[in-house]
């Protein structure tokens, strides 16, 4: 009899661990990041910089001066300073409040840059930094500043580690997430909203269980749709991939392993 109940027991324990595979610490894998195929566009000339396929568009003055940006959950002011033909610095503000700053330097050939971005978590005393290598498609732009054109990711050399990892635990009914940054939430697979700490470019996520293995996710920011996601665990529960999809049209992936 304690046998066959010490097997129930076993047999409980293994099935509730393969119903709940998000359930653990996740470290993502720089190597296999999977970046959007669309194109970052940027126009930087006549003393204006543009960012054309932002959502919303911004387009400020390049002068080295807080800018006012209206309609972006993230920043409501933009600095632009011109540092030389090839280099490039932006900050962004909320409230007075540093959110991020960004530095672009363009090689000698014109079709190939650097990013070195530095983002300040509402959540947290500590920054995350990041250092991605970029390459122009298409042509440069005469008469414009080396950084404008269209751009997209080659290699992510760097992201720094209160960044990389995020913890899940999952119930039969919902999941929560956190990570290094302050970032967290809370919610159930009931289709309802539920609150995103840590993060001003959403305010809340709806959850919706496809099957035993995948999740899909909508971040939303004061009720309008931001990010997409779609995460699934695999089958022997060492590898996470979220594919992901914004609102400006941008897609990519991202592969993380357990810890």
């Amino acid at each position: 009899m304690r046998r066959m109940l010490m097997t129930i027991a076993v047999c409980a324990f293994s099935l509730a661990a393969a119903e709940l595979p998000f359930t653990g610490t996740w470290r993502v894998d720089l190597n296999k990041l999977q970046a959007p195929k669309k194109p970052s566009e940027y126009e930087l000339g006549n003393g204006v910089f543009r960012c054309l396929t932002c959502d919303p568009k911004v387009e400020v003055k390049a002068d080295g001066q807080d800018q006012p940006v209206a309609g972006h959950p993230a920043f409501d002011t933009m600095n632009v300073r011109i540092v030389d033909d090839k280099v490039v610095e932006s900050t962004a503000k909320k409230g007075g409040k540093l959110v991020g700053k960004r530095k672009v330097t363009v090689s000698a050939d014109l079709n190939h840059a650097v990013a070195e971005s530095t983002g300040y978590p509402p959540n947290s005393a500590e920054p995350v930094s990041s250092k991605v290598e970029l390459k122009r498609v298409g042509a440069p732009k005469p008469g414009m500043h080396a950084s404008s054109g269209a751009w997209v990711m080659d290699k992510m050399d760097n992201l720094s580690e209160n960044a990389r990892d995020i913890v899940y635990e999952q119930t039969p009914d919902g999941l929560s997430a956190k990570d290094s940054t302050g970032f967290s939430y809370s919610a159930k697979f009931d289709g309802k909203d539920y609150p995103v700490l840590g993060d001003r470019s959403a305010d809340s996520i709806v959850l919706k269980r496809i099957d035993d293995r995948t999740i899909e996710g909508t971040f939303k920011y004061q009720g309008k749709i931001r990010v997409t996601t779609q995460e699934t665990v695999s089958m022997d529960g060492k590898t996470l991939t979220l594919q992901w999809r914004d609102s400006a049209g941008f897609s990519g992936t991202v592969i993380a392993v357990k810890k």
